[in-house]
């Protein structure tokens, strides 16, 4: 093998250790992490870049909608028995999720430098696009992880708004609940602090324009679910 073949090899295993201390970096130090991960992208062509935001704001969608419906059964807010549940729901509700966060995504990379330069800053929708996506990653690992114990551990109760009865039960998904919520604090803090390096701005008006982040969230979701019931009936 040539030595160009051999570098061409060795990309995908770079660009991994590349974005591992990337990642790395983010949650030691937000603000120097994405200012550095910014730089980077800036560096090279945008793809892999916008690629791995997706990935990430795709899979962290998904982790946020199963949160919505345990908390939401708990809370009394959705009316589903065990013997209604479907894992049919269980995986519409991911898709659902991942679908509203990247559209969500591409909406506040358009819009997002608009509210950046109405605040005093300039900011590239590529930048915004991918804080976005890094944002979502501790939502990542709540996923890969809560998601089998759930299952095994208590079932699909846990999504449920019946009453669980054990105290096991019971305990795991007030766990699973507050794991998840604190990743999503989590990456709420990471996305404002991204953006604040993405957009130079003072800590208030980074806060502000990340506010019109959750706008772009919260409209993409209602369009959508305002869409399945029309076409529902």
């Amino acid at each position: 093998m040539t030595s160009a073949g051999v570098e061409r090899a060795g990309h995908p295993a770079r660009r991994s250790a590349r974005l591992g201390l990337a990642l790395r970096g983010v949650l030691v130090s937000p603000v120097a992490g994405f200012g550095s991960l910014l730089e980077d992208s800036g560096r090279r062509t945008g793809r892999p870049g916008a690629r791995t935001a997706a990935v990430f704001s795709a899979l962290g969608g998904a982790a946020l909608s199963l949160l919505w419906l345990k908390a939401a059964g708990m809370a009394g807010i959705r009316d589903v028995s065990p013997r209604q549940y479907e894992w049919t729901l269980l995986a519409a509700t991911m898709l659902g999720g991942a679908v509203i966060t990247v559209l969500a995504q591409a909406l506040w990379s358009l819009a997002g430098p608009s509210v950046s330069r109405s605040l005093g800053s300039d900011a590239r929708g590529s930048d915004l696009r991918l804080v976005w996506g890094v944002a979502l990653f501790p939502l990542i690992p709540t996923l890969v992880a809560l998601l089998p114990l759930d299952l095994v551990l208590v079932g699909p109760r846990v999504f449920a708004t019946s009453a669980l009865g054990e105290s096991f039960a019971t305990m795991w998904a007030a766990f699973s609940v507050a794991a998840q919520a604190c990743a999503g604090a989590w990456s709420l803090y990471l996305f404002v602090r991204g953006t604040e390096a993405a957009t130079r701005l003072d800590p208030l008006r980074a806060i502000a324009a990340s506010a019109f982040g959750g706008v772009c969230l919260t409209a993409v979701a209602a369009i959508l679910v305002f869409a399945a019931i029309a076409i529902g009936g």
